[in-house]
């Protein structure tokens, strides 16, 4: 059995009892929720998920990320070699996260009162990785991230896209697209197995 990682968004954590969650768990894949801080500078953040993805070397593993975590999704995939999927992804962190500069925030999950530093969106040298096999989905009523931004700046590189009218960040199309995820990751991602880059 595959399985799929998930990676949630900025200034979030992971809710195992989602609806997103349920929904992918229905299909044959195991879904494990990857918790990440999202006050975590990157180079921190990438050793941290070495070490949590360290026993799934080699393995049938899929990256699934939403926002941020969409982000993480396309950047593991291209780094363990294994297939991904990102939904209403955050393109270039290194700018989309400077709109939350020393704004007083509050994890959504946690209820955590935090604040972000500079050296946090500074620290994301790079950038959505264009040259890997992967899937990206959009709700084109992105209200945080524009999605005609992203499927501009991906047309032409050879990652597949698909979108859906409406919806907004949070995504609202998770019935229709777990068939889309599915589909991607048997018919053309299953076996490849993890390894290494780095």
């Amino acid at each position: 059995m595959m399985k799929l990682f998930y990676l949630h968004g900025f200034n979030s954590g992971s809710k195992p009892r989602a609806e997103r969650i349920r929904l992918l768990q229905n299909k044959e894949f195991e879904v494990v929720c990857l918790d990440y801080d999202s006050s975590a500078i990157f180079p921190l953040l990438v050793e941290y998920f070495d070490r949590m993805l360290l026993e799934y070397k080699g393995n049938d593993i899929g990256f699934v990320g939403t926002s941020l975590g969409g982000f993480w999704a396309n950047f593991l995939g291209d780094r363990y070699g294994c297939g991904w999927v990102s939904i209403n992804p955050s393109l270039v962190p290194s700018a989309s996260l400077k709109k939350y500069l020393g704004k007083a925030l509050t994890n959504y999950v946690s209820g955590e009162k935090w604040v972000l530093g500079e050296d946090v969106p500074d620290s994301y040298s790079i950038a959505f990785q264009l040259n890997v096999d992967g899937l990206v989905i959009l709700d084109k009523g992105d209200e945080v991230i524009d999605s005609v931004v992203t499927i501009e700046k991906l047309d032409g590189t050879g990652v597949e896209v698909i979108s859906y009218e409406g919806g907004g960040h949070q995504f609202d199309h998770w019935k229709e697209a777990v068939e889309e995820i599915s589909f991607h990751f048997n018919s053309r991602l299953i076996g490849v197995g993890g390894e290494f880059n780095g």
